[in-house]
């Protein structure tokens, strides 16, 4: 009988980056075992041949009992060392997973900490480390606040952008619910949004916004790569983030050095001893830095691979040496730059044409596209993802990227049907 050493990915509708979790574990002589919830759209994972296993759930998000019911099929030749996940809503799961298998993770406690927006947010604050106050969103609040410009809305435990704007954008709290089960009915976003709305308001946090992928082990936290946001904006409930430049273009050398350290202090202080973590921070002269969200997971869209062109690592790689309790030894920077830009649908409407636009002053190194012409987009109230697209901007002059950034915005040219 032969034995089988390997770990478990928790996949949510066969998507959550198996593929190169996959490639990361083959380089390690490991088995890849996936359990994912059962898929909302026809997918064929082109994966499936390279996995140990899979098996797919009946329900769109995987539970607990899902996890048990799993690993007690598993035959007894076959050792489980670890599980991962990079969807968020199974952030807690693979916690608890890890648990049972005596991976080195975060606990469950921990976890729903940095995901809770409210508790995070007075931890930090409680510390003085965050000048920011938050409350439930409650309607005798919102009828004592003059100034609702001066406020945040959000999920407090949510997902993505999803449902987080400026206050003056809501006329009634009421809104909220709608817009709440509207989340409940998504199939994509299934187990994320469930039982009650809940939103917090909390005072708004004004600067630029930078996303810092950080390391922990032994309590000990190194950011590998710090991610400047661009062109951002507000569509409906929603906040579009659609560009991003590593390293950051708008801040001084002095201040970032402050922001990987305010960083670290940060996730010492709720306790955080080891794993990946997706933070997004912003900075402002006349406030400092202040913590926006702890993401307990790696980032999306091209941050892996932009922070692999940029470090050169591979956040994936670093995440399983920490899981299954091997040395970090990040390589150092190859102080490339790289720029990623993501394109957005339209909510409801069916695509005609899509073309995209090549010649731009700086190489492309991937870009992909998640629809096709003839696709009606969902009517939702979140980011649809049309495609994105990754360039090499090592050699373009710095005074030249205010212009190349704003030309890229073109680079996938979507038609709707009237």
């Amino acid at each position: 009988m032969n034995s089988r050493t390997g770990v478990l990915i928790l996949s949510h509708q066969l998507l959550s980056m198996v593929a190169p979790l996959q490639q990361q574990l083959a380089a390690r002589g490991l088995d890849c075992y996936v359990l994912s919830s059962r898929p909302s759209r026809a997918i064929t994972p082109p994966w499936r041949d390279l996995v140990s296993q899979l098996e797919i759930t009946d329900d769109y998000a995987l539970t607990m009992k899902d996890i048990e019911a799993y690993l007690a099929r598993l035959p007894g030749e076959t050792t489980l060392l670890a599980c991962i996940s990079v969807w968020d809503g199974y952030r807690e799961l693979m916690a608890q997973t890890n648990g049972i298998l005596g991976a080195t993770d975060l606990d469950v406690t921990s976890v729903t900490r940095l995901r809770d927006k409210l508790t995070m947010r007075r931890w930090l604050h409680r510390d003085k480390l965050s000048q920011v106050q938050a409350h439930p969103l409650i309607d005798a609040l919102w009828h004592r606040i003059s100034d609702r410009s001066a406020f945040f809305i959000k999920p407090r435990t949510g997902l993505a952008s999803f449902g987080a704007f400026r206050a003056d954008k809501l006329d009634q709290p009421s809104q909220l619910e709608e817009l709440w089960q509207q989340a409940c009915t998504d199939q994509a976003y299934a187990g994320v949004f469930q039982e009650e709305p809940e939103f917090i308001i909390e005072d708004l946090i004004r600067g630029s916004e930078y996303c810092f992928e950080a390391i922990v082990a032994k309590g000990q936290a190194q950011v590998v790569a710090v991610h400047e946001k661009i062109d951002m904006h507000q569509q409906g409930f929603t906040v579009l983030e659609s560009a991003c430049v590593c390293p950051p273009v708008s801040i001084q050398p002095v201040q970032l050095a402050e922001g990987k350290t305010f960083v670290a202090r940060c996730l010492a202080s709720l306790g955080i001893t080891t794993g990946l973590f997706h933070i997004e921070a912003k900075f402002a002269e006349e406030q400092g830095w202040e913590i926006v969200e702890i993401n307990p997971r790696i980032g999306g869209a091209y941050i892996l691979e932009s922070t692999r062109h940029h470090a050169g690592v591979n956040l994936l790689s670093l995440w399983l040496d920490s899981l299954l309790s091997q040395p970090i030894q990040p390589a150092p920077p190859l102080n490339r730059r790289s720029f990623f830009r993501v394109f957005f649908g339209q909510s409801g409407r069916t695509l005609s044409r899509i073309q995209h636009q090549s010649g731009n002053e700086a190489p492309l190194l991937d870009q992909r596209l998640f629809v096709q012409e003839g696709d009606r987009l969902p009517e939702i109230e979140r980011e649809i993802f049309i495609g994105q697209a990754l360039w090499d901007i090592s050699a373009l002059p710095h005074h030249k990227f205010s212009d190349f950034a704003a030309s890229t915005a073109h680079h996938f040219q979507v038609e709707y049907q009237a």
